[in-house]
């Protein structure tokens, strides 16, 4: 019974969190992979400085913050794992499974929607 008042919790703090406090944007000069963005914890998105087009990342990342919001960011956590780790083990590559997965068809689609970026602080810099 324990676990589960930390499990609701955390998950309160956090869900509280992506609603409060704004969106940090770190930039980096390395990614895994072909990524040019992440949006690893609530709060805070990571851009790959040789990324040409920073706006259209940052509009895709800023999805899976809205995302968090929406959803809960424990709740997004649970879901990816899941997703993942089922795919995984029914033989999907990891490619095919990122292009079919609901929450990054969604963030792609907003990239292009002309929407403007939303206020954000930016932990460092650009170049």
């Amino acid at each position: 019974m324990n676990a589960l008042f930390v499990f609701v919790g955390i998950n309160l703090f956090l869900w509280g969190w992506v609603w409060v406090v704004p969106v940090m944007v770190v930039f980096v000069n390395w990614l895994p992979g072909i990524a040019r963005g992440a949006a690893p914890f609530p709060g805070i998105v990571v851009i790959k400085r040789v990324d040409e087009d920073k706006s259209q990342t940052l509009l895709h990342e800023f999805k899976h913050q809205e995302q968090m919001k929406k959803y809960s960011p424990l709740a997004v956590a649970v879901y990816l794992g899941w997703y993942y780790g089922k795919g995984l083990l029914l033989g999907k590559k990891i490619g095919e499974l990122y292009d079919a997965n609901p929450l990054e068809v969604e963030a792609y689609s907003s990239m292009y929607k002309g929407k403007k970026l939303p206020k954000y602080i930016k932990v460092n810099s650009e170049k």
